[in-house]
């Protein structure tokens, strides 16, 4: 990064997710044990884990790692996220990677927060009542590795946010996986819907095939008997058309048609009265007479059809019996 006319380095972390170029890496300032990470910094949080408008807007093929650490220079020249620690806190221990990132720089760090003035020491305003704990929290913060903090702390902040996504994903897998297990079922109930639909239509077809080839047969048969009579005319009887096969069948035969012709008389009668070719009193007359004879014929053809019931029912009888 450059800041005020110098250059300086941050070292970064950038890991790179499974669903990457999709989604935005995720990307933490990694800072050395003679550097600590800036409080309450607008973009770089305690653990380090970095937010910029860059990686919430972040969309492929449109964004990308080179303009991403271009970006990250120019928001870390503003605001820088890291500064040295006072001498006191400076581990004589420092790795010679460390100390080689340091000397890359054009100058080094400076050894307070860039942007922050100098604060008084804490010790002018404490009490004595809190001196002891004030002393116990720098000696925990001297002993303490930055930078194993900042690991740990990036190490717990990537786990919760994988946990978060696994198990977002697995609940849109298994509900993905329910939907697929009743539409599987849908389709398996229709299938043998539309199973037994096919076969029945086939056995339609196949009973229509054979009715065709009787038609057809029938029709040939009649065509040659046509074909061999000579065309007459025939004077016939229509009523030695239908020959009943007993006295009963002849008896409900005569019934019937008895109790048919009665029946277009009143309508003939109804149509006469409506037109007024017949007087009320005649009418009246005429329909009671003609009521009570259709219902004696009515009669008598229930009564018959009791008698062939019976007949029937002997017949079969008789015919079990044998």
């Amino acid at each position: 990064m450059s800041y005020q006319g110098q250059t300086y380095n941050i070292p970064v972390t950038i890991w790179l997710l499974e669903a990457y170029p999709n989604c935005a890496p995720r990307v933490f300032v990694n800072p050395t044990k003679d550097m600590i990470i800036k409080r309450s910094h607008k973009h770089v949080d305690a653990s380090g884990m970095v937010s910029l408008p860059y990686l919430n807007s972040w969309t492929y093929p449109r964004s990308n790692l080179v303009d991403l650490a271009r970006d990250l220079g120019s928001m870390f020249g503003q605001d820088p996220p890291l500064y040295t620690k006072p001498s006191g806190q400076m581990s004589g221990q420092t790795n010679a990677s460390d100390r080689q990132g340091l000397e890359s720089a054009s100058l080094p760090l400076p050894s307070r927060p860039f942007g922050l003035p100098v604060r008084d020491s804490p010790r002018r305003h404490q009490s004595p009542r809190n001196s002891p704990r004030v002393q116990s929290s720098n000696i925990s913060a001297q002993t303490s590795d930055p930078q194993e903090v900042f690991r740990r702390n990036a190490i717990a902040s990537l786990v919760d946010r994988l946990k978060l996504d696994i198990t977002e994903l697995q609940s849109m897998r298994e509900a993905g996986m329910d939907s697929l297990v009743n539409t599987q079922s849908q389709l398996k109930q229709r299938k043998e819907v539309l199973k037994q639909g096919i076969d029945q239509l086939r056995e339609e077809k196949e009973y229509l095939e054979k009715q065709v080839q009787t038609i057809l047969c029938n029709t040939e048969l009649i065509q040659k008997w046509v074909d061999s009579h000579p065309k007459r005319k025939i004077e016939f009887n229509i009523d030695d058309v239908f020959e009943p096969s007993d006295s009963l069948s002849k008896q409900m035969l005569e019934c019937t048609s008895q109790d048919l012709a009665l029946e277009d008389l009143l309508y003939s009668l109804d149509k006469a009265v409506q037109e007024g070719l017949v007087p009320l009193d005649i009418y009246l007359k005429q329909v009671r007479s003609i009521s009570r004879e259709q219902f004696f014929h009515r009669a008598i053809s229930e009564k018959i059809q009791v008698a062939q019931y019976r007949v029937e029912i002997a017949h079969m009888a008789s015919r079990y019996a044998s």
